[in-house]
């Protein structure tokens, strides 16, 4: 019970930080005490992550990812900043706080998974929760960009916002899976994922979202028996129309939607060709041997682009970290999709094909290892728990952990 009370504070902490803005309370005090609390809580769940039998190879790759981008992290917490708009309100702790906040998590949820206290039931209920929380989260974002833009003294279009939390819905996308035995629930809530994700106006977002559906509906109507498969198609043919009414109806009333539409179809990246191409021109003409495989230091992109941020996850592994960045990123890639390809239990696999699909897709417009949330690492971390264990909890280290009252629950 004690572990459970410590599971769902965690996950609270973490819900109240993420809307912060909702209260009024963005950089305050409060905020940044409480995440340094929930950082420390995820570093010590880090460690005590590798006390069982068993290491996934994932949590390996994980750790050598960590341990790079630590080191580096550090290092530019000694070094000047880079005084851009982006960076100008953080300070250098910035780097390794955006790391930490997107990947730490992952440790807490398959250490709770592994004792057995992140288990089906507990993990639906913490999806139901963010459900609402996803929703509260783009109100906040909204109201962040608002806020934002009326400080510049421009005009409000609430239908010109462009709001990050698409890829916050999306990163729902996964746990629908866990609703299996309920179609009609399942779908409705896909629906309402999709509907958000659009509104959003993350033009990466929309397309990982359509492929994503596309998956999703694939394999159920293949995993369905004769009986169920006329439900399933119904279903699946409602949500492909509503889909497409929706987006038909955002074409023809919302101006900026369908700005974003051409813009999509006529190659405009919103300046990614000029980060990738100043990115790769740097990386190959303008590095010592020295910058060619350890790179140039965390936050280099923004030297060299003196812009923004790279847009790609190989691109600024490269620029930062060089050679080694970005092959200790490409074992953590291949660590992944191991896992995907060892595990027994069809529905796990399937959650994990969909956060393989978002995360690594994401790798190549939009930077996915220091934006992930946890919506996708509570996900992740239950099924990376639930490939190591079997169905009825019975491997040594889990009852042993399971019956110590003195075990090591935070």
């Amino acid at each position: 019970m004690r572990s459970k009370y410590i599971l769902f504070l965690y996950v609270g902490c973490w819900a109240f930080y993420n809307i912060q803005y909702l209260f009024g309370l963005e950089g305050s005090l409060l905020t940044r005490v409480l995440i340094l609390i929930l950082n420390v809580v995820s570093l010590f769940y880090c460690f005590a992550a590798h006390v069982f039998k068993t290491t996934p190879l994932y949590i390996k790759a994980l750790d050598a990812f960590l341990i790079m981008m630590t080191i580096y992290g550090i290092i530019y917490l000694y070094s000047e900043p880079v005084a851009l708009y982006m960076d100008q309100v953080s300070g250098n702790y910035n780097y390794l706080k955006k790391i930490y906040n997107s990947l730490l998590p992952i440790y807490f949820f398959y250490y709770y998974t592994r004792i057995g206290v992140l288990n089906e039931n507990n993990i639906k209920k913490l999806v139901c929760l963010f459900l609402l929380l996803a929703l509260l989260e783009y109100m906040a974002n909204e109201y962040s960009c608002i806020k934002a833009i009326e400080s510049m003294n421009f005009d409000v279009d609430k239908s010109e916002i462009v709001n990050n939390m698409g890829y916050g819905f999306l990163a729902l996308f996964p746990s629908m899976v866990l609703f299996n035995r309920n179609r009609t629930l399942q779908y409705v809530a896909l629906m309402y994922i999709m509907v958000f994700v659009l509104l959003g106006l993350k033009r990466g977002a929309i397309l990982i979202s359509f492929i994503c559906l596309l998956f999703f509906l694939w394999k159920n109507l293949r995993n369905q028996t004769r009986l169920r498969m006329i439900g399933t198609i119904v279903l699946s043919f409602i949500v492909i129309i509503s889909v497409v009414f929706l987006i038909q109806y955002l074409i023809e009333n919302n101006v900026f939607f369908y700005a974003r539409v051409n813009d999509t179809l006529n190659g405009n990246s919103s300046g990614r060709d000029y980060l990738y191409e100043t990115c790769i021109d740097y990386f190959l003409y303008h590095t010592n041997n020295m910058q060619l495989f350890f790179g140039s230091g965390a936050m280099a992109t923004l030297y060299v682009t003196r812009v923004n941020y790279a847009h790609n996850d190989w691109l600024e592994l490269a620029v930062n970290q060089g050679f080694l960045g970005v092959f200790v990123y490409l074992f953590y890639w291949v660590a992944f999709f191991r896992l995907i390809l060892r595990v027994k239990n069809n529905e796990i696999k399937f959650i994990l094909e969909l956060i393989f699909i978002i995360c690594f897709l994401q790798t190549f417009f939009s930077m996915s290892y220091s934006s992930m949330n946890i919506y996708s690492t509570s996900m992740l971390g239950y099924c990376l728990g639930r490939s190591y264990m079997s169905s009825n909890l019975k491997h040594t280290d889990e009852l042993l952990y399971l019956n110590d009252q003195n075990s090591l629950s935070y």
